[in-house]
């Protein structure tokens, strides 16, 4: 049990770890109005706990299998490889210190003495650092068999990359607590002297104030993170250096998953607590084009899928090579898996529903769905798996009363897998005739167009043609999901009334095809969805055209703007 939620844990921040950094880095590179001097040193970081993602968890995930190709103790290359990102990551987090440090005590001396070169050479540092006082040795130190060789460097690459940098972050905590103690009563006695004298400044040092606090929060969070973060580890450091304790099985496994979560939250805390970037982040996700309503209910249904998609075929996969994972129907996988995937389906039953009635009768349709039944619509797609599948199914097949788990299963097949293949097959038919009967009147209308004169007629025309693109987004969905949903009723069918036995190919493909159902939604929303569609190419162009402008911008000015 505890193996299998270290396992679970470990890729859910590993995931969280490669597509935060990744599209941290993609903002910066990007963006012209964040290549700042702060902002580079924030995309070194982020390189590294990106690489920190990729090597971390999952060389120790495939270890865990092949112990004997892939060790994790100190002779092995996990430990070499996975440790030379993690201090690369330690590096640069002092860099971005220092610089944020000396930006808020010295901004003065910082503008005229962080140039372009020093810029390069600190990042430059914090990569080569790890390189040569860690990685170079570490392969000669482990590999011979001389403990005072192997103590000395112990003792230098824990003070060096995890002592030493845990000390002077929390002195540097100090220090900045004081500064942001200061900032504020100064900002309080400014404002209170600029109220009495020159009104219009008052706004615009305000703004400096705030600006200046945030930096300093955005430092004292990540240092508190990182210096929580590694207490396990240096702990573990100190009981393998000196030998007077052993570190167990869970406090390994704590470390590791720490380890990961600090990478993962580190994007979290620029997204949050550094202004530019905030506001960068704000434009991309700030599209009110795309705030109606059933943009949230597709909104709901991605997020299922996303839970599903992480937590379904990461633990088949490890179950086989550890039989202690267990999937079938009394294992936690199975539960958690199939909360998620009723989940995903109650919230394609809430979406194909507002869709049909937005077909059906869409002069009620704006009256009917207000903001208050569209919340209540998404907490029941939720709510309902809970509560009819994930609670009962942990007394149900945990006993042994197996009319009780008939009964139950009967309940489940019948609520979440046959009830809506049939509802959905029904559908489809219906929106079938409405496509024909569209069509039929697109013709009549375009003909009679022809002869007579229309003040609009694009609109109509285009109103018409919008109609059967939700059409053929709700069929292509329920078509799919029908497809992919018939081996699994098959497999429930024999499992329950025990007249079949599902093979074990089978048994894959039914994984495969949950698995692609989830992954193919989101390709059906940007490609019949029409606003979506229209926001992706928005998204392409700018993109095409602001890489084009830096392009231009960089031939003939410094890449680096200092700030």
């Amino acid at each position: 049990m505890i193996e299998m939620w270290f396992f679970i844990f470990g890729w859910l921040f590993t995931v969280l770890t490669v597509f935060e950094n990744v599209f941290v880095m993609y903002l910066i590179i990007t963006r012209p109005q964040l290549r700042v001097t702060s902002n580079w040193f924030v995309l070194s970081l982020a390189l590294a706990d990106f690489c920190v993602g990729l090597s971390y968890f999952p060389l120790l995930f495939v270890s865990s299998f092949f112990p004997s190709q892939l060790p994790v103790d100190h002779t092995g290359n996990w430990f070499k490889i996975s440790h030379t990102f993690l201090y690369s990551s330690t590096a640069n987090l002092c860099v971005l210190t220092a610089d944020r440090y000396l930006a808020v005590t010295m901004p003065l001396k910082y503008l005229l003495r962080m140039t372009n070169e020093k810029v390069i050479y600190l990042i430059s540092l914090a990569w080569i650092a790890p390189l040569f006082l860690f990685t170079l040795p570490s392969i000669f130190v482990y590999s011979g068999g001389n403990e005072l060789l192997i103590f000395g460097f112990e003792m230098f690459r824990v003070s060096i990359f995890q002592l030493v940098p845990s000390i002077l972050f929390i002195f540097v905590i100090c220090r900045l607590c004081f500064i942001a103690r200061d900032i504020s009563r100064k900002e309080a006695a400014l404002m209170a002297q600029i109220s009495y004298n020159f009104q219009p400044q008052q706004n615009a040092t305000r703004k400096k104030c705030k600006e200046k606090k945030a930096s300093v929060n955005m430092i004292i969070f990540i240092i508190v993170f990182f210096v929580l973060c590694h207490i396990g580890g240096n702990f573990r450091c100190f009981c393998y250096v000196f030998k007077t304790c052993i570190v167990s099985d869970g406090l390994e496994r704590a470390i590791h998953i720490f380890f990961v979560m600090n990478s993962a939250v580190n994007p979290v805390v620029y997204a949050v607590l550094k202004k530019d970037i905030k506001r960068e982040l704000m434009k991309m996700c700030a599209i009110p084009r795309l705030h109606v309503k059933t943009n949230w209910f597709i909104l709901s249904l991605a997020l299922a899928d996303f839970c599903f998609g992480l937590s379904y075929f990461p633990m088949i996969f490890t179950s086989y090579f550890n039989a202690q994972i267990s999937t079938d129907h009394s294992g936690l996988w199975f539960k958690i898996s199939h909360t998620f995937l009723y989940s995903s389906c109650v919230n394609l039953c809430v979406l194909i529903t507002d869709k049909y009635i937005t077909v059906m009768k869409p002069l009620r349709y704006d009256s009917y769905v207000t903001r208050k039944r569209l919340l209540s619509a998404l907490a029941l797609a939720w709510i309902t798996p809970f509560l009819l599948f994930t609670v009962p199914s942990f007394f149900t097949y945990s006993g042994r009363n197996d009319l009780f788990t008939f009964a139950f299963e009967t309940f489940r097949v019948l609520i979440f897998q046959l009830v809506p293949s049939v509802a959905f097959v029904l559908i489809t038919g219906h929106l079938f005739l409405i496509a024909r009967s569209i069509s039929q009147k697109e013709t009549l209308l375009l003909a009679q167009l022809k002869f007579n004169f229309c003040e609009h007629p694009k609109k109509r025309v285009k109103k018409i043609k919008e109609r059967k693109a939700s059409m053929k987004m709700i069929f292509l969905i329920i078509l799919f999901f029908v497809l992919c949903h018939i081996g699994g009723n098959y497999r429930c069918f024999c499992f329950t009334f025990k007249m079949c036995v599902a093979s074990e190919t089978l048994k894959k493909v039914i994984h495969i095809c949950f698995i692609i159902n989830s992954a193919v939604n989101p390709l059906v929303y940007a490609f019949l969805k029409k606003d979506m569609k229209r926001e992706l190419k928005n998204v392409a162009i700018e993109q095409k055209l602001s890489l084009v402008r830096a392009f231009k911008r960089n031939s003939s000015e410094p890449a680096i703007e200092l700030r």
